[in-house]
């Protein structure tokens, strides 16, 4: 072969692309209240005020009107509290999605019942006569309260409504703190299932 015919190659070889390893971040949902306390402990902390609240309604009930139905909400926060420490002291993501929603209808309750207790501002009556009804056993049909009376009804009936607003914040708080714990608990445990959660 001449040397005219040599054929020359004239392309830039390519560099192959350099891949940096990066290493997994971990998930800033470990911590929650700007950093300064573990989700985990505050899941914790949700679940101990759940059994703290269930144990001081108990004599509360007992003092206002020895209810049987009263004591049902306070021995079912004791109950659901309890089983959901268990379930965060042992990081299980389930337990957690579950009482998520549980929380979802507590609340959903709690709503309904502060617009009745609202209405019922404007009716104290029967508020009276619903949680004191051995006011009026001897008393004329049509006869009304005392001012001391209907004021104590007024105290009790705001009472009963501002807690109502307290556990509802609670609420809503603490499902948000409880999803971000199970997120948490599903990543470290590398846990891929998709377990139900409302809100």
């Amino acid at each position: 072969m001449a040397a005219s015919d040599t054929v020359v190659n004239w392309r830039v070889p390519v560099r192959a692309p350099v891949i940096t390893y990066q290493p997994e971040r971990r998930m800033e949902e470990s911590r929650t209240c700007h950093g300064k306390l573990p989700i985990k402990a505050g899941a914790m902390i949700i679940a101990i005020i759940n059994i703290f609240v269930g144990i001081c309604g108990i004599p509360t009930v007992w003092f206002v009107n020895n209810a049987s139905y009263g004591y049902a909400p306070f021995i079912t926060m004791i109950v659901t509290g309890t089983i959901l420490f268990i379930g965060i002291y042992l990081e299980k993501p389930c337990v957690l999605s579950y009482f998520r929603t549980y929380q979802w209808f507590v609340n959903l309750m709690c709503i309904l019942t502060l617009l009745a207790l609202f209405f019922l501002q404007f009716n104290i009556t029967t508020f009276i006569d619903k949680y004191w009804p051995d006011l009026h056993q001897h008393r004329p049909v049509g006869q009304r309260y005392t001012a001391e009376e209907y004021h104590r009804g007024h105290v009790v009936l705001t009472a009963y409504t501002v807690a109502l607003i307290a556990y509802i914040v609670f609420g809503i708080i603490s499902m948000y703190m409880l999803k971000k714990c199970m997120k948490h608990f599903q990543h470290i445990h590398k846990d891929g299932a998709n377990y139900p959660t409302c809100i």
